[in-house]
C-alpha cells in the first residue's frame, strides 16, 4: 500500500493524452446564418393537424414578405404551401433567435398558428420542405422518409402524434444527422423567443439556454383604476393598472357595463408591472350610476368579473379614479397615466337636504376621522341581522346629523336626521330595519356621505362569506368571523403558508407544487393555485404541465373561515437539458434467460450527475419503437458508465437485429443505435470502441474477463443501492429542491483487477494477434509493473 501515490500522477498523465485525442476529433457546427426548418408534423389529432416551424438563429429580426414554402412529393412533382402568390399570402417577421408557425387549418396546437396555408395542401409522410426567400433563394431543405431529395440523407418519417425536430438548431447539410423523432411535439410561434447568455444560440442544449419572458393571459393583479363614463364629448374610457411583478397579456379581455354591454382589448394589449392601460370607446356607461366589470379572455359574464367598480351621480367630464385604496371623483381624467384627484365642486344639485344647514356644519370633521369599520352582509339569522358599521378617530365628539350612508342601488339610503353624538373611539351599527339598506352577498359597494355631500369612505366586495363581516384594520379591509357590532373589530389570525418551490420546470413535463398551511381557528383551509398560464388546481400538492417555455408568475392563496392569504413566485420553465449521455454497450443475448439477463450501458460525459428517473429505454425495430420507462432511483455520476438492467426497465432486446434508443423525460431521444448480427452468441456484447461500434465475443479481451465483470458489477450495486455523497452538484432531470443522495463509491481494485483493466485499454507492451494476456512471465509487461504500484 505504500506506493499508492505514484499511480495518480501517471493516471493523470494517461488522462491528459485521452483528453488531447478526444479533442481532436471533435469540432462544434458552423453558425447558421439563415432561417431554418426546425420542426415538422405531419399529422396529430387527426391527418390534416400538421404544422412546420420555423426558427431564425441570427441576431435580427427577418421580414418574410415574399418568402415562399414548398413541398415535393416522393414522386417528384413540386407544389406551393405559402407564397405571394396563394391566397394566404407569406408575410409577417420571424424575430431574431425566435419561432414562426405555419400550419394547416386544421392544426389543433395550444399556441395559435402566426400563418394558416391552403385547405387544399398538405404534407404527408416521404415529403420534402423547401424553404426560399423573397429572390427565390433556397435557404432550407428537410427531406424525410423515402423522400428523394433531401439535403445528405433524408430523416426519419414521423408517426402519428410524433414530429421530427432538428438537434439544438444545427445545420450540418444532412437531414438524418440534424432531426431526431420527438413524441411530444411542441410548436412555437412568433411570441416565443430564445435569449441566450452570450447572445448567440449553443449548439449542445447546454441549460444557459434561458427563454424568453413569457407574459401570463390571467392574473388578479389586474386592477380597474379609473372610469371616465360622462365626457361632453368624446369617448368614454375604463382604464386598468398592473399592480403585480410580472407582464400580463390582456388581449382579449373584457370590460361590462351594468346591462352586460362588452368592449375588449385588443390583440397584442401587454400591461408591464406598475403601468396603465385603457379601453375607449362607447362603453355604455350610465351618466347617474352604473357598475364596471373586468372580465379576463376565459370570462363571459359579471359573476366571472376580476375586478369592478360601482359609481354613483356621475359629474360631466369627471372621472372616477381610485388613490390611496378608494375612488372619488376628479376634474382631470388621466388615461393611461398616474391619477390626478382635484377636489370636486359642490353643486346645488347634489348636497344634502337639511332643515338647517347650520346645525349640519356645525359638528362637521374631516373624512379620516368618520370612517366605515365593518359590514355584515350576509348573516346566518336572516336579513334584518345586516349591519353597517361607522368610527371615530376624532379628537373630540362629532355630531352625525347631516351625514348618510348609501350602497350602489339608486336608494336614496340613510341618512342621520338627528343630532347623534359620535365619540372618540366609539362605534356606531346601523341595522337594515332602520337603515333600509339591503346589501348584496356579492358586488356590493358602500358610500359614507359628509353633510358637505363628500365620500369621506367606502368600501367594494365581490362576494361574501355566511356569518362573517367585512372589516377595516385601520389599512385594509378583511373578512372575519368574529361579530364586533359596536366594538372593536377582531380578526382571525390568518393561515400560514410555507411553499415548496419548485427548483426546475421544464416545458412539456409536470412540475410539482406543494403548500402547507396552518391555521390557529381551523383545520379547514381551501387551496387555489394559479399558475399563469390560465391554468389552476385547489390541491395543496398537484402537478402542472406547461406548454410553453418562459417565466410565468405563480399564485397561490389559501383560505380559512374568513381570509385569504395569498403567496407569488416567478417560475422560469425551459426546454429540458440535453446533457451529454450515450449507450456504449448492449448484450441482447445473455447466457440463461434473455428476459432477466439482457443489459445496456449507459456513459454519462457530461460534468453533471444526471437522474435517469423518469427516461425510458425504448426498444424495436423500423419506425416501431415501444418505450419502457426508467424507474426508482437511477444516478450517474460525471463520466461514469453504468449498467441499466430489467430491475430498472422492462426492455426487451431482439437476438438478430434491433434499434435501441435513450429517451429523455420530454420524449425527445438523446442517442441511439441499430444492431443486426445473423447469429449474436451468448453474452457476445455489441459495444463502442474508440467512437466505433464492435461484436465482442465473450472472453476474447483476457481471461479473466469474467472476474473483471464481476467486480464492475458489484461496483454498480453499491452505487444504486447506497448513498453517494461524493459530488453535491447540480442534479440533471432532478424536479424540486430535495434531492436524493447516491451511495458511497468503493472500488474494489487490487493489483490483479487494475492489471485486467490497464489492459483492457492497452497500456501495456504491444499486444500479439494471438494472445492478449500472456499467462507466463507476465511481470515483464508494462501494464502490470504499472498496476503493481497498488
Amino acid at each position: 500500500m505504500h506506493n499508492n501515490k505514484k499511480f495518480p500522477s501517471l493516471v493523470a498523465i494517461f488522462v491528459a493524452a485521452v483528453a488531447v485525442f478526444t479533442a481532436a476529433k471533435f469540432a462544434r457546427g458552423a453558425t447558421v446564418s439563415h432561417i431554418i426548418i426546425n420542426e415538422i408534423q405531419t399529422a396529430g389529432a387527426s391527418s390534416n393537424d400538421e404544422f412546420i416551424e420555423l426558427f431564425n438563429p441570427t441576431d435580427t429580426p427577418v421580414i418574410l414578405d415574399g418568402f415562399k414554402l414548398g413541398k415535393r412529393t416522393k414522386s417528384g412533382s413540386e407544389s406551393t404551401l405559402l407564397s405571394s402568390a396563394t391566397s394566404t399570402k407569406f408575410l409577417g417577421a420571424i424575430p431574431a433567435h425566435g419561432y414562426f408557425l405555419i400550419a394547416h387549418p386544421d392544426y389543433k396546437g395550444a399556441l395559435p398558428a402566426d400563418l394558416i396555408y391552403s385547405s387544399s395542401s398538405n404534407i404527408s409522410s416521404d415529403n420534402t420542405l423547401l424553404l426560399y426567400d423573397k429572390s427565390g433563394t433556397l435557404l432550407d431543405k428537410v427531406g424525410f422518409g423515402t423522400a428523394i431529395d433531401s439535403e445528405g440523407s433524408p430523416a426519419s418519417n414521423p408517426s402519428s402524434n410524433q414530429s421530427i425536430e432538428r438537434k439544438n438548431f444545427i445545420d450540418t447539410d444532412n437531414n438524418a444527422t440534424d432531426f431526431s423523432i420527438n413524441t411530444s411535439p411542441s410548436p412555437q410561434n412568433k411570441t416565443i423567443v430564445e435569449s441566450l447568455g452570450d447572445g448567440k444560440t449553443t449548439a449542445d442544449g447546454d441549460s444557459n439556454q434561458n427563454s424568453a419572458t413569457k407574459c401570463t393571459a390571467s392574473s388578479e393583479n389586474i386592477k380597474i383604476n379609473e372610469v371616465f363614463p360622462y365626457p361632453s364629448s368624446g369617448d368614454e374610457f375604463v382604464e386598468i393598472t398592473n399592480t403585480g411583478g410580472s407582464c400580463v397579456d390582456v388581449s382579449g379581455w373584457k370590460v361590462i357595463d351594468g346591462a352586460d354591454h362588452k368592449k375588449t382589448f385588443p390583440e397584442n394589449s401587454i400591461i408591464e408591472p406598475g403601468k396603465y392601460l385603457y379601453l375607449e370607446g362607447n362603453l355604455y356607461l350610465n351618466n347617474d350610476s352604473d357598475t364596471a366589470y373586468l372580465l379576463d379572455a376565459n370570462g363571459n359574464a359579471k359573476n366571472d368579473a376580476l375586478d369592478k367598480v360601482s359609481y354613483e351621480k356621475a359629474k360631466e367630464n369627471y372621472s372616477y379614479a381610485l388613490s390611496d385604496g378608494s375612488f372619488s371623483w376628479t376634474s382631470a381624467p388621466t388615461p393611461g397615466e398616474k391619477n390626478v384627484i382635484t377636489a370636486p365642486k359642490a353643486t346645488e344639485e347634489n348636497a344634502t337636504e337639511t332643515s338647517n344647514p347650520q346645525e349640519a356644519t356645525e359638528n362637521y370633521t374631516s373624512s379620516e376621522n368618520i370612517f366605515l369599520n365593518e359590514i355584515l352582509p350576509n348573516p346566518k339569522d336572516g336579513s334584518d341581522g345586516e349591519y353597517i358599521e361607522i368610527a371615530s378617530n376624532a379628537a373630540e365628539p362629532v355630531d352625525l346629523f347631516g351625514w348618510h350612508i348609501k350602497d350602489a342601488s339608486k336608494s336614496k339610503g340613510y341618512q342621520f336626521k338627528e343630532h347623534i353624538i359620535l365619540n372618540p373611539g366609539e362605534y356606531l351599527a346601523i341595522y337594515r330595519p332602520d337603515s333600509k339598506i339591503a346589501l348584496n352577498n356579492s358586488g356590493e359597494s358602500v358610500y359614507l356621505y359628509d353633510p358637505k355631500n363628500k365620500i369621506t369612505s367606502s368600501v367594494s366586495y365581490n362576494t361574501s362569506q355566511k356569518n362573517a363581516s367585512y372589516n377595516f384594520d385601520g389599512e385594509n379591509w378583511k373578512w372575519s368571523k368574529y361579530l364586533t357590532p359596536g366594538k372593536e373589530n377582531k380578526f382571525d389570525s390568518p393561515p400560514k403558508v410555507n411553499i415548496k418551490k419548485p427548483k426546475h420546470a421544464y416545458k412539456d413535463l409536470f412540475t410539482e407544487f406543494s403548500a402547507t398551511a396552518k391555521d390557529k381557528e381551523t383545520k379547514k383551509l381551501k387551496y387555489s393555485w394559479n399558475f399563469g398560464d390560465g391554468s389552476k388546481s385547489t390541491l395543496a400538492k398537484t402537478s402542472h404541465k406547461y406548454l410553453a417555455t418562459g417565466k410565468f408568475a405563480v399564485t397561490l392563496s389559501v383560505s380559512d373561515d374568513s381570509q385569504t392569504v395569498e403567496k407569488s413566485f416567478s417560475i422560469e420553465v425551459k426546454k429540458y437539458p440535453r446533457p451529454n449521455i450515450e449507450i456504449v454497450k448492449i448484450i441482447p443475448n445473455p447466457t440463461g434467460n434473455d428476459s432477466e439477463s439482457e443489459t445496456i450501458d449507459v456513459q454519462n460525459n457530461s460534468g453533471n450527475k444526471i437522474d435517469l428517473s423518469g427516461w425510458k429505454i425504448a426498444t424495436g425495430t423500423g419506425e416501431k419503437m415501444l418505450n419502457h420507462p426508467i424507474s426508482g432511483e437511477f444516478f450517474i455520476n460525471p463520466n461514469e458508465t453504468k449498467t441499466v438492467t430489467q430491475e430498472f426497465s422492462k426492455f426487451s432486446l431482439n437476438n438478430k437485429a434491433g434499434k435501441v434508443q435513450l429517451v429523455m423525460p420530454d420524449g425527445k431521444v438523446v442517442d441511439e443505435i441499430e444492431y443486426s448480427k445473423e447469429k449474436i452468441a451468448d453474452d457476445e456484447a455489441y459495444e463502442k470502441i474508440d467512437g466505433e461500434w464492435q461484436w465482442i465475443e465473450p472472453g476474447t479481451n483476457d481471461e479473466n474477463a469474467n472476474e473483471l465483470d464481476t467486480v464492475d458489477e458489484k461496483s454498480s450495486s453499491e452505487e444504486i443501492t447506497g448513498t453517494d455523497t461524493s459530488n453535491d452538484g447540480k442534479v440533471l432531470g432532478a424536479m424540486d429542491e430535495s434531492q436524493p443522495n447516491l451511495s458511497n463509491y468503493k472500488p474494489a481494485f487490487n493489483s490483479e483487477s487494475a492489471y485486467i483493466f490497464l489492459s483492457r485499454i492497452y497500456f501495456r507492451s504491444p499486444p500479439t494477434p494471438t494472445n492478449y494476456c500472456p499467462a507466463s512471465d507476465y511481470t515483464s509487461n508494462f501494464a502490470y509493473l504499472l498496476a503493481s504500484t497498488f
